[in-house]
């Protein structure tokens, strides 16, 4: 049986090695780049030396190791540089003396890893007098002997200082001092580490100002997030399979979680190890047990804190969205001054980050570990925001689901014949979970760049590659996938046109392309008359498709001559339509017909049901109720009308975007990143279709 890679959520130090390198999955470009970067130095020239800033479980600690497993694994950069570690906090450091003396124990440490523990006894016998004399607060004596022993070794000391916060304010008017050392030619090379403020080096008259290459850790991305954990379940082998299979079945789940646990590489392996343990829960449950995980850490945080300043953290996580200092004096009835004080203790500390805001030109601060944020909501937090959380929650499962491709799949499946392309489109069905539009675009993309760099260095694509390696559509189906790529992802709405008709040239009884064609003239080219006709043949082809059929109907209702002919269509429709689906199309035919009173009977009705599909297979005629509701004048009415119903709560997301289409996209800005990120989505949805019909005034 193979090495099975065991893996670590708060102390990598305690892995060989081989587990610590095959469970590295993220930061691999970052790694690279500080690499490439060492490979400037030489054993002469002066040093470039790096602070790596990020949140606490950013993988600052992780990434350190593996710089300086980096350097020990490539033979060039290990001849320049020798790589020491340290302990994760240094807290002994309070002069030069003891920075030193630490700097030989990691010296002799990794004389022992290096199979010569003679000569760390040596290392060690020579500093143990030196340590012992605490009459060199500048450490000259231990600096010596330092320096003496690296040039034994021939290379560079590369200094991997985590927390490196601690020791700049040990140091105190030392910093100096060890600046001085650090800035000497063909000496010692420092990469250290920080989730704090460092004022040494923003305080133009501190000794580390503007001396460091800093490097800001951000959180995994949506995309990196499912990527990192496919690569942890593929190191686990056997014990990964059905977390593969998880990743696979259901992207949604992990889409949700990286918004509410804010792409911490940290939670990202403990959400690793939850989901082997147990493939087969839901979001909520995977949420609670990440949350009970991390509850010692979280606790113990709050229990470290003064009085005063958790008052004031404590205000501000309930409040969850960005809060300024007047805010939180409000909240606690303390005095402005004294919130701004503890807000930029806070701040020092690495636990808040500043944020803006619309509503003021104060600065606004949140909880910079967004999971910890959560993690307060959940433990301390009032009834209505955990409620909130839940709904949260329950909102984005819907709005990440493909819940469209897969109820498409099925109704294909359950036709008893297909008609012409239907092998292909059950094929591409079954790929776009998987994203084949993206793929083939990029496929695309990567072509015409290759040939213009071949172009311009007088070759050809083929001098450069073999043009069959690079992914291109070729089926009616993967033209379809790369048009709606195109329309609903990026916006290109001239490409997507292209890529549909492309799609029915190859196969023109392929209903689905028709379908798309039509809803980009009708809302992204304002070309409504080439969009119906669009419509027409899609339901022509296959006349059970209702999603044609109803873009036909949402089509009709905002035009009043045209009223009989919706009267004649909706029969036959409504009764095909899931209930919500039905209420959507009742609400925006109302608001057509200026009856606020009936849109918001059925947009209540629609919104109650609480269907997953409402997000996903349906998102689109939600989005054109609140665009109808703008453009009528109802958008403030509508507003209110969705808090007094308790709906802004539940659809908080949607009510943000929709405040921010009314307002302006910097009202984004006032929620908390959770709801942010799938309200912006929202937004770029709402604001980048046509604003059509006519807007009229206020009612």
């Amino acid at each position: 049986m193979g090495h099975l890679m065991n893996l670590a959520v708060y102390n990598p130090a305690i892995l060989s090695d081989e587990d610590f390198l095959e469970g590295f999955v993220a930061r691999g470009g970052l790694t690279d780049s500080l690499l490439s970067q060492l490979r400037d130095l030489s054993a002469t020239n002066l040093a470039k030396h790096h602070l790596i800033l990020g949140q606490r479980g950013m993988g600052k600690t992780s990434l350190l190791r593996r710089i300086g497993l980096g350097v020990k694994n490539d033979p060039d950069l290990a001849a320049v540089l020798l790589p020491l570690s340290f302990r994760e906090e240094q807290y002994n450091v309070h002069d030069l003396h003891s920075f030193w003396c630490n700097c030989l124990d990691a010296l002799a440490n990794w004389l022992e890893h290096d199979g010569r523990a003679d000569q760390a006894d040596a290392l060690d016998q020579e500093s143990l007098a030196i340590a012992r004399d605490q009459s060199d607060p500048e450490g000259t004596a231990a600096r010596e002997l330092f320096e003496t022993w690296m040039k034994r070794q021939g290379r560079r000391a590369l200094l991997l200082l985590d927390n490196i916060d601690l020791i700049l304010s040990g140091l105190g008017k030392q910093d100096w001092s060890l600046r001085r050392i650090l800035q000497q030619a063909g000496g010692i090379v420092v990469m250290g580490a920080t989730a704090s403020y460092l004022e040494s080096t923003e305080d133009p008259q501190a000794a580390f100002y503007d001396f460091f290459r800093v490097t800001v850790l951000e959180p995994l991305s949506a995309a990196e997030l499912p990527a990192c954990l496919s690569r942890l379940a593929d190191a686990r082998g056997e014990e990964g399979r059905k977390v593969k299979a998880l990743l696979a079945a259901d992207p949604a789940r992990i889409r949700t979680l990286h918004n509410l646990t804010g792409g911490n590489p940290r939670t990202l392996v403990l959400l690793y190890l939850l989901l082997e343990l147990d493939a087969g829960g839901d979001v909520f449950s995977d949420l609670e047990r990440l949350l009970d995980q991390v509850t010692p850490l979280y606790k113990a945080r709050i229990e470290d804190l003064a009085p005063q300043p958790r008052v004031v953290l404590d205000a501000l996580a309930l409040h969850w969205d960005p809060a300024t200092a007047a805010q939180l004096a409000e909240t606690t009835g303390l005095a402005t001054p004294a919130v701004s004080a503890q807000l930029d203790r806070l701040l020092k500390m690495g636990l808040l980050e500043k944020a803006p805001v619309s509503t003021s030109r104060r600065t606004a601060f949140q909880l910079g570990e967004r999971f910890f944020n959560i993690w307060y909501l959940m433990r301390h937090g009032p009834r209505r925001q955990r409620t909130r959380l839940r709904w949260l929650t329950g909102f984005l499962r819907g709005f990440y689901t493909p819940a469209q491709l897969h109820e498409r799949g099925k109704a294909l499946l359950q036709q008893a014949d297909g008609g012409a392309g239907h092998h292909d489109y059950a094929l591409a069905l079954s790929d776009a979970v998987n994203e084949p539009g993206l793929r083939y675009l990029l496929g695309a993309e990567a072509r015409q760049r290759m040939e213009a760099f071949a172009l311009a260095h007088g070759q050809r694509l083929e001098d450069l590659t073999d043009p069959d390696d690079l992914p291109q559509p070729q089926t009616a189906a993967e033209w379809y996938g790369m048009g709606w790529w195109l329309q609903t992802e990026l916006g290109r709405f001239e490409d997507a046109e292209q890529a549909y008709r492309r799609a029915i040239e190859i196969d023109p009884e392929f209903a689905s392309p028709w379908n798309n064609l039509g809803n980009l003239l009708t809302n992204h080219l304002n070309r409504p008359d080439e969009g119906e006709q669009a419509y027409r043949r899609a339901i022509e082809i296959d006349p059970s498709d209702t999603f044609a059929s109803g873009n036909l109907a949402y089509l009709l209702a905002t035009q009043e001559d045209r009223q009989a002919e919706l009267d004649t269509l909706l029969p036959a429709l409504l009764p095909r339509l899931r209930v919500h689906a039905a209420a959507l199309l009742a609400a925006y035919r109302a608001l057509a017909q200026d009856n606020f009173g009936t849109a918001a009977e059925h947009l209540g009705e629609a919104l109650d049901s609480e269907d997953p599909g409402l997000l996903s297979a349906h998102q689109d005629d939600v989005l054109r109720v609140l665009r109808l509701a703008a453009a009528r004048g109802y958008g403030e009415r509508l507003l209110a009308w969705m808090d007094a119903r308790g709906l802004g709560d539940r659809y908080w997301p949607l009510r943000a975007a929709f405040d921010a289409y009314l307002h302006g996209e910097e009202r984004l800005l006032d929620v908390n990143p959770e709801v942010r990120v799938a309200a912006r989505q929202l937004f770029e949805w709402l604001d980048r279709i046509a604003k059509s019909p006519s807007k009229r005034g206020h009612k």
